[in-house]
């Protein structure tokens, strides 16, 4: 119930905001919450081992999402730029390890994840309308929800069984053993 409440009220506030603000200010805002979201990923990618440089990252993820957010700008070599100075960064921090590797790889993977679907719903606003922009949140937020109830409803096997408990909290998923018994 709490993720149909949390679509409803994401649905109410991108919505009206699409609907409301013009499309500049749109643009804004994707920006600010990619640019947001950024430091949340690099901060689980530092904790996998993969640091991601986070000033570098954070202006190419604003670029990608402006590039792709505004009508008439190309977005090729803002693209090439994120992997030219990902590229760089990995070769100025010294010699090639498998931790360096994965943070190049996250330094580049990141404004894609990120800018370009925030950048892709504001250019929908800006070039076809409020309402092809709200179409696309609706279509997103009731995919989630169906996949996740899906997922309850249908699902053997839980995706991260042991994520965000201790093992003391920890309740076993009924298709995991149980606890040893000797």
């Amino acid at each position: 119930m709490t993720r149909v409440l949390s679509g409803v009220v994401l649905l109410a506030v991108v919505g009206s905001i699409s609907w409301l603000a013009p499309p500049e200010g749109l643009v804004a805002l994707a920006a600010l919450v990619a640019v947001l979201a950024f430091f949340e990923l690099a901060t689980l990618c530092e904790g996998l081992g993969a640091p991601i440089p986070r000033l570098p990252g954070a202006a190419l993820t604003l670029a990608v999402t402006v590039s792709a957010a505004w009508p008439g700008k190309t977005l090729e070599p803002v693209l090439v730029a994120a992997i030219v100075i990902a590229a760089g960064a990995a070769v100025g921090a010294g010699a090639p390890d498998r931790g360096r590797l994965a943070a190049t790889a996250a330094t580049v993977f990141a404004p894609l994840y990120l800018g370009l679907p925030l950048g892709g719903l504001a250019s929908i606003r800006w070039t076809d309308g409020r309402e092809a922009a709200i179409l696309v949140v609706l279509a997103v937020v009731a995919s989630d929800t169906s996949q996740y109830y899906a997922g309850r409803l249908f699902g053997r096997r839980l995706l991260a069984p042991r994520a965000g408990q201790s093992s003391e909290a920890r309740t076993p998923h009924p298709s995991e053993p149980g606890p040893r018994r000797d």
